[in-house]
């Protein structure tokens, strides 16, 4: 018993005495408070052969405790700290937004010098639509690359254009009228 709770030992190891007889070891963990001074510690020998019980009290005195040792030398260091801490805390912020920004225009910048701009299309244009038939069993060589004569019906925004059929020109049983964005189409070249 440590400090009047029961402890289980975490280790035991068991040597033989040279006076007879055995000695086994224990190793215990325990908590201490921060205003104990010592703990009085209970040991509880048994030996089942002989039906014999030996207890034995030891009061084991703490010489170092852990604990925050408080001055003015201490408390002046922490409120420095603290001040410091706000003052590092706005410069951290502001070279975070900055180094973001930063990061996101070179992300742009390098996106753009890879891409094609977009061509931008207007009613009335004759178009064609890339062709993303994933039809089981069709041969993806053999089909064309972009399908139809379409025109456009509507400009709408972010790229994005609704196509129809072109009057008089119908493709397919029904009628064509979609959404397609810009990347999918490409004009109609005539050569005339």
């Amino acid at each position: 018993m440590v400090g009047g709770r029961q402890i289980r030992n975490a280790t035991s190891k068991t040597n033989v005495s040279p006076e007879g007889g055995w000695i086994t070891v224990s190793n215990l963990t325990t908590t201490v408070e921060p205003n104990k001074k010592s703990l009085v510690v209970i040991c509880h020998g048994l030996n089942m052969q002989l039906t014999e019980n030996v207890v034995s009290t030891h009061t084991v005195n703490i010489l170092y405790q852990r604990c925050a040792i408080v001055d003015g030398l201490t408390e002046h260091l922490e409120l420095k700290r603290e001040i410091n801490t706000a003052a590092d805390l706005e410069a951290n912020r502001a070279s975070a937004l900055d180094a973001i920004e930063r990061s996101q225009e070179y992300a742009s910048k390098h996106f753009a010098e890879r891409r094609k701009p977009l061509e931008i299309y207007s009613e009335g244009d004759f178009l064609v639509i890339r062709n993303t038939d994933t039809v089981i069993g069709t041969n993806k060589k053999l089909i064309p690359k972009y399908r139809g004569l379409y025109v456009i019906h509507k400009v709408l925004p972010h790229d994005l254009y609704v196509i129809r059929d072109v009057e008089n020109c119908q493709l397919t049983e029904l009628p064509y009228d979609g959404v397609v964005e810009a990347a999918r189409l490409k004009r109609w070249v005539t050569w005339t």
